[in-house]
């Protein structure tokens, strides 16, 4: 189905703008919620 819309965005307009996202916005986004997660969450140790 070439065109063929996915909630009205076409899927080359999709892979258009994909290849428009830097690849250090996922290395920022990570090291955000890898450090909120361990600043804002207290887990207690396991117990064997």
């Amino acid at each position: 189905m070439p065109g063929a819309s996915i909630n009205g965005i076409t899927k080359s307009a999709f892979v258009q703008y994909r290849k428009k996202i830097k690849p250090e916005v996922f290395k920022s986004l990570s090291d955000s919620l890898i450090e909120e997660f361990y600043t804002d969450n207290h887990c207690c140790p396991i117990k064997i």
